[in-house]
C-alpha cells in the first residue's frame, strides 16, 4: 500500500480544504509563517490514532470556525497486490456490508474528524448510511481491523526543525539501536548474572565467617540491563580524529542523523512497516556544502518510503516539480499552489533572498553562448585587434563591452543548456546563443526553435541566437582566400574542402584534431595584415550581437 493523495481542513490556518498528491513525497516551499510545518503536522495527528491521538482542538481547530470540524482524509492505493492483498479484502468485505454499497474503487480512503472533546473518529465511508442490527457489529469489527492494519503498518517519524540533532539521535535513532540490539544482548544476560552471582556468593560467605548471619547481597542486571546497558552507547565521528557526535559542526551532525534515518528506514521495511518521514526544513544548521550529501540521502530515503518535507532552500526543490507544492497565505488562510516550471516553483525562494536564476551560473547583464572555448578566444581576439587598431571606434558597441561569454563543450552542450534554462534566464538577462552556420549548428537551430515553439516560448533569430554564417563554422568568417591559401598549405587539416564552379569557396570541414593549428595560421594572417582587408564579416555579426543584445535588454526593461 502507498498513499496516494492527503486531504486537509479546518487544521490551524487551513480552513479551506487542501489536497495533494503524495505518491512519490512531496516538497512544500513557501514563506514563513504560510503553513507548511501545519501540513507536516496534520498528518502526524492523522496517522496518530485513537489510542495516541495527538489533536487537541484549542489550538488545531482553525480559528474563527463555528459548527465545524477537522477533517483529514488519506487515500491509500494497492502498488504490491502480494502483500496488499488483506487491505484490498477488508475494505471491499465493508464496502459490500452496506445497504447500498458505493461504487467499487481502486482507492482506500480513509477519513477521520474530531470532536469537541478531541476524539478521533475515522471511517471509509462517512457520508453513507451503515447497516442496522448485527451486521453493524459485523461492520464495526471489520472496519476495526482494517484501520488496526492500516495504522499497523504506516508509521510516522517526524523530525522538527526546531530540535537538535543531538536530541534527534536521542529520541529518533537511540531507540531503534536498543531495539535492534535487545536480542542479542538479552543471550548474554543469564552468563552475566551467573558471573554476578559467583561475586556475591563469595561476598555472603564472607560476611557468614564475619557472624553476619541472615545477611545476604544479590547484584543483578535488573529488568532494563539491556535499555541500561544501551544508554552508555554513543555515536562518534572520525574524520581526522575520532570525537563524540555532539563535538562536531552541525553539518557533519546532519549528514550521520540523516544516513541513520536511512538504516531505520531499512529496518522498518524489512519488519514490513512503511515509513512515513515528515521532514521540516532538513537544511537547518546545515552547511551549503553539504546540502548536496543531506540531498542524496533524502533522495535514497524517498526511493523506497514517503518523504514530506519543508524547505526555504532552492538546493532541496526537487525539478520533477509534480511534487512540489507552494503553501502561500491568503486572507489569513493557508492555500496551496500547484506549479508548471522549476522557476515557478522557486520564485518565492529566491526572491526573498534576493537571487535570481540565473545568478547560479554566474551571469552577467549581458551574455553571449558560445559553442566552444576556441569560438570565445577568435571572438575577443578579433575584437581587440579592432579597436586597438583604430579600425572600430571605442563606444560602438556599448552592450558588448559589457558581455560576458560562456563556453560550451560543443554545439550540443550549448543546446542543451540552452533548452533546460533559456525560459529562466530570458526573464532575468540578455543571453543571445551563438551557432555555427554548418549542419551542426542548422540541426541545433532547428531542434532548438520547434522545442520553444511547442512550449510557446520565445526564440528568435537576431535576438536569442544568431547563426555565424550561412554553411559555415566561425572559421568561414575570416576570408575565403585565407582559407584557400591555408588548404593549399596543409590539405590535411581538412576533412572536406571544394570550390564551386566560379572559384567561390563551398562550405568545409576540419578535422577536430586540427582546428586549434588552422585557427593559429587564420588569426595570425588578422594580426598581421589590414582590418580592411578581412573585418566585414565579423563586424556584421557584432553589430547583430549588439542589437540582440540591446533588444532584450529592451524587453527586460521597457522603461
Amino acid at each position: 500500500m502507498q498513499i496516494s493523495n492527503i486531504r486537509i481542513r479546518n487544521f490551524r490556518t487551513i480552513k479551506n480544504e487542501i489536497t495533494f498528491t503524495a505518491r512519490s513525497g512531496m516538497t512544500i516551499v513557501g514563506p514563513n509563517n504560510a503553513g507548511k510545518s501545519n501540513i507536516l503536522r496534520a498528518i502526524g495527528v492523522f496517522f496518530s490514532g485513537v489510542e495516541a491521538n495527538k489533536y487537541d482542538i484549542s489550538t488545531d481547530l482553525s480559528h474563527g470556525v463555528h459548527n465545524e470540524r477537522t477533517s483529514i482524509t488519506v487515500s491509500f492505493e494497492a502498488n504490491e497486490p502480494e502483500l496488499d492483498a488483506d487491505f484490498v479484502r477488508l475494505h471491499e468485505e465493508l464496502r459490500s456490508l452496506h445497504p447500498e454499497p458505493p461504487p467499487k474503487t481502486s482507492a482506500i480512503n480513509l477519513s477521520v474528524y474530531f470532536t469537541e472533546k478531541n476524539k478521533a473518529v475515522y471511517s471509509f465511508f462517512p457520508n453513507i448510511k451503515r447497516p442496522s442490527g448485527a451486521p453493524n457489529a459485523q461492520y464495526s469489527r471489520v472496519q476495526s481491523d482494517l484501520i488496526e492494519k492500516i495504522f499497523g503498518t504506516f508509521k510516522v517519524i517526524y523530525i522538527p526543525s526546531a530540535k537538535s540533532y543531538a536530541e534527534i539521535f536521542s529520541d529518533v535513532v537511540s531507540p531503534e539501536i536498543v531495539k535492534s540490539t535487545r536480542e542479542i544482548i538479552s543471550k548474554v544476560v543469564p552468563e552475566v548474572n551467573d558471573a554476578l552471582k559467583t561475586i556475591t556468593d563469595i561476598m555472603n560467605s564472607t560476611l557468614d565467617d564475619c557472624g553476619m548471619l541472615g545477611i545476604s547481597t544479590r547484584i543483578s542486571t535488573g529488568q532494563r540491563a539491556h535499555a541500561d546497558f544501551m544508554s552508555g552507547v554513543e555515536l562518534q565521528i572520525s574524520d581526522q580524529i575520532v570525537t563524540e557526535f555532539s563535538r562536531k559542526g552541525t553539518g557533519v551532525q546532519s549528514a550521520a542523523i540523516f544516513s541513520a534515518l536511512v538504516w531505520i528506514d531499512q529496518v522498518r521495511r524489512s519488519e514490513g512497516l512503511r515509513p512515513i518521514w515528515l521532514i521540516e526544513e532538513p537544511e537547518s544548521y546545515l552547511h551549503p556544502e553539504l546540502t548536496g550529501v543531506v540531498n542524496r540521502l533524502l533522495r535514497k530515503l524517498g526511493s523506497r518510503s514517503a518523504v514530506v518535507i519543508s524547505t526555504h532552500s532552492l538546493a532541496f526543490v526537487p525539478t520533477d516539480v509534480e511534487n512540489v507544492a507552494g503553501c502561500e497565505i491568503e486572507s489569513g488562510r493557508t492555500v496551496l499552489k500547484s506549479f508548471d516550471t522549476y522557476y515557478r516553483a522557486t520564485e518565492r525562494i529566491r526572491g526573498s533572498l534576493g537571487v535570481k536564476f540565473s545568478d547560479y551560473f554566474s551571469l552577467s547583464e549581458f551574455n553571449v553562448g558560445v559553442e566552444g572555448h576556441s569560438d570565445k578566444s577568435i571572438f575577443e581576439a578579433i575584437y581587440f585587434i579592432l579597436l586597438t587598431s583604430g579600425f572600430v571606434e571605442v563606444g560602438r558597441y556599448p552592450k558588448l563591452d559589457n558581455a560576458k561569454y560562456l563556453t560550451f563543450g560543443g554545439v550540443k552542450d550549448l543546446t542543451a543548456f540552452v533548452k533546460t534554462t533559456y525560459p529562466m534566464v530570458s526573464k532575468e538577462r540578455a543571453f543571445v546563443s551563438v551557432l555555427d552556420g554548418d549542419d551542426a549548428g542548422v540541426r541545433s537551430r532547428q531542434e532548438l526553435q520547434q522545442f520553444f515553439g511547442n512550449k510557446q516560448v520565445r526564440f528568435e533569430s537576431g535576438m536569442d541566437f544568431l547563426s555565424v554564417r550561412s554553411g559555415f563554422a566561425i572559421e568561414g568568417l575570416f576570408p575565403d582566400l585565407w582559407v584557400t591559401n591555408l588548404q593549399e598549405r596543409s590539405p590535411q587539416y581538412f576533412r572536406s574542402y571544394s570550390v564551386d564552379a566560379q572559384g567561390g569557396l563551398e562550405p568545409f570541414a576540419i578535422y577536430d584534431n586540427h582546428k586549434s593549428s588552422a585557427q593559429n595560421y587564420l588569426m595570425e594572417r588578422a594580426r598581421s595584415e589590414d582590418p580592411s582587408v578581412w573585418a566585414s564579416r565579423f563586424i556584421n555579426v557584432f553589430d547583430a550581437l549588439e542589437l540582440a543584445l540591446d533588444r532584450q535588454s529592451k524587453a527586460l526593461n521597457p522603461s
